[in-house]
């Protein structure tokens, strides 16, 4: 995702600014923020931090890539009236006997 988005942040000749969600792990902000290089900056998601560019990025953004997997960010996205680009993530499967507390 961040290759994609770096090459097509460059090919525009724009710039690109990544803020991770809570529920982005270690090893994915790591992969994602290796792999932008030097075509954008990269703010990791940290609980409790009051410095969360995230709203900051949503108003001046020309151009916005929101993940599939989440929808608040989609609809914070949507909000804004900009382009948005939703970056499909493969479906993880969920064991509904388990997360109904059947299992």
């Amino acid at each position: 995702m961040g290759r994609a988005a770096a090459d097509w942040v460059r090919a525009a000749g724009g710039s690109l600014f990544v803020v991770t969600s809570p529920r982005t792990g270690a090893s994915a902000s790591a992969a994602l923020c290796d792999s932008l290089g030097a075509a954008g900056r990269f703010y990791k998601w940290r609980p409790g931090d009051s410095e969360n560019p995230y709203l900051g990025c949503l108003a001046v953004a020309d151009a916005l890539i929101v993940t599939s997997d989440s929808e608040s960010m989609l609809a914070d996205a949507l909000a804004t009236g900009t382009a948005v680009h939703i970056y499909p993530l493969p479906e993880r499967r969920k064991d509904h006997a388990t997360t109904c507390g059947l299992g």
